[in-house]
This record gives C-alpha cells, sequence and structure tokens, in this order.
C-alpha cells in the first residue's frame, strides 16, 4: 500500500504513461493537420475576386451565346450598344460590374481573342494592361471551349458570326 508521500516503489509514481502520451501526441498532430489543411484551402481576397471576375466573363459570354443562338443573330456590335442589347433584350438584367466596380469591357469586332468580339475586365486598376486584365481569352491558356451541351451550343452559334473561323 502506497502512502501519500512516501512513493518509493514505481507503481505508485503518478504521471503520464507511454500510451497516453502517444495518444495525445496523435491528437495533436491531427489537430494541427486539420488546422493547416484549412488555413491553406482559405482564398484570399485577390482570388476570391479574381474568380468572381473569370465567372462574370463566363456569364456574359453564355448571355452573348443565348442571344445569337436565340434569336439567330451574330452578338451585338460595340456601336450597336454593346452589352446594353443584352439587357434591352432581356438576357441580362443589367450590364455588371466586375468586383472592382468597373464595367465588363466589350469589343466587337475583337482583335484578341481569336473570335468576333472581345470580352474582358480592366482588373484592380481599371486601366487597359497587360499585367491584371482578366480576359476570356486567357482564362483557359487559349480560347476556351466548351464541354457541356449549353456550352457546345452557346459555341455553335458564336461561331457563326466568327470572321476567323
Amino acid at each position: 500500500m502506497c502512502k501519500r508521500n512516501s512513493c518509493v516503489n514505481v507503481r505508485c509514481q503518478r504521471g503520464f504513461g507511454f500510451v497516453e502520451l502517444m495518444v495525445s501526441l496523435v491528437f495533436i498532430g491531427i489537430l494541427g493537420g486539420l488546422t493547416v489543411h484549412f488555413v491553406m484551402a482559405m482564398e484570399s481576397d485577390d482570388e476570391k475576386r479574381l474568380r468572381q471576375a473569370r465567372e462574370g466573363i463566363m456569364l456574359l459570354k453564355s448571355a452573348l451565346g443565348a442571344y445569337s443562338y436565340d434569336l439567330d443573330k451574330r452578338p451585338p456590335l460595340s456601336e450597336e450598344g454593346g452589352l446594353q442589347v443584352l439587357v434591352d433584350a432581356g438576357y441580362l438584367e443589367a450590364v455588371p460590374t466586375d468586383p472592382w466596380g468597373n464595367l465588363y469591357q466589350y469589343d466587337n469586332p475583337g482583335q484578341f481573342s481569336g473570335r468576333g468580339f472581345d470580352l474582358y475586365s480592366l482588373g484592380p486598376d481599371g486601366v487597359v494592361s497587360d499585367t491584371d486584365d482578366v480576359a476570356d481569352w486567357a482564362l483557359f491558356g487559349s480560347v476556351y471551349r466548351g464541354t457541356s451541351r449549353i456550352a457546345r451550343k452557346r459555341d455553335r452559334a458564336l461561331s457563326k458570326y466568327d470572321p476567323k473561323g
């Protein structure tokens, strides 16, 4: 029998054993790993705005494709009103702005995208430049052709009026 202050025997010593210590270390390691995973997966504000700009460009591209397909017309020229034509025809509620508060830019006829029109955001600085603009021809490294049924229909409708192809 062990007395309170006279523990000479090893069995009477208090503290953590090897198993308890290992379980605690494994638990702390799992929590640390989960924390690192969630912190690394968090999107910064800049990345979030870039993603939103890309999504806005894809939305406008889909609206242009629907306009061309439904009305059997070419995408509107910039002189005809550009994206405002889509609002007037009911394909958009309003001409959207990018995450930085600038209007999306639409040029028809275009010169960069490989299609008949260029669709892009001016980026955070609001000025045309090569460094921070978000453009539909740069989203996927080359002209993006969608793979879904709707995207293929949109691309067929837009390609009818493409002067290059």
